[in-house]
This record gives C-alpha cells, sequence and structure tokens, in this order.
C-alpha cells in the first residue's frame, strides 16, 4: 500500500494456524496448543511490530472446533476442540 501512495491504512489480514493431526510429527495436538496458546498471548499483549511500533495487532480464532465433515485430510484439524455431531 505504502508504494502506492497510500500509508493511513491499518489493515493486516491473515489466515493462519496449526493443524493437530494428520501430518505425522508436524501436527499433533501439543503443537498446536503451543501456536494457538502464542498467538492469544500475543494479541492479548497488544504488542506492535518494529515497522509500526505505534500500532498494535488484533486477531481473532477461526475455527472453534474441527471439521469431521470435511473430506478426510489435514484440513478437517485446524479447530480448538473436537466435536462429534454422530
Amino acid at each position: 500500500m505504502e508504494k502506492e501512495g497510500v500509508s493511513n491504512v491499518d489493515v493486516v489480514v491473515l489466515r493462519g494456524g496449526w493443524p493437530s493431526a494428520r501430518n505425522g510429527g508436524f501436527t499433533t495436538p501439543q503443537l498446536a496448543q503451543t501456536y494457538n496458546r502464542n498467538f492469544v498471548k500475543k494479541f492479548l499483549a497488544k504488542q506492535a511490530t518494529p515497522k509500526r511500533p505505534d500500532h498494535y495487532l488484533e486477531g481473532f480464532i477461526f475455527a472453534m472446533f474441527n471439521e469431521e465433515q470435511k473430506p478426510q485430510g489435514v484440513e478437517q484439524n485446524w479447530g480448538l476442540s473436537v466435536f462429534s455431531w454422530g
């Protein structure tokens, strides 16, 4: 945006996360818990970035539950909790 001469717009959009299963040792509930805990800690602290020390980031949790109805694989396992519809 700055390259286009617009520097006063505060917009950051990111979809991130850490799956809890379906990709071997890289996707465990413990690693997902660490990622999510650090995510929440960062935003609750209202820490700024080095480039913009006078601005802080805001964030939200996208998926509360794993989605069992999605196709088998990593995509099912992005929620914070496991919920069974059955």
